[in-house]
């Protein structure tokens, strides 16, 4: 069991994909560097199409 900060993100873009007022939990990765993980909270906002072949993940506003 561990304890993990919430903080409030006034704006999340992710290259255009933006939410505002998000909270967020931020945990130490160790070995992790730029490692983040987005929630339904961001993802339900949008449409989402994946394609893991080309590496690529489009997201639509709702």
């Amino acid at each position: 069991e561990f304890e993990a900060p919430t903080v409030a993100l006034p704006r999340v873009d992710l290259e255009g994909a933006v939410v505002d007022g998000m909270m967020a939990t931020v945990l130490d990765l160790p070995g992790q560097p730029d490692t983040g993980l987005l929630g339904m909270d961001f993802l339900g906002k949008f449409r989402i199409d994946l394609d893991v072949e080309r590496g690529w993940l489009l997201l639509e506003p709702r």
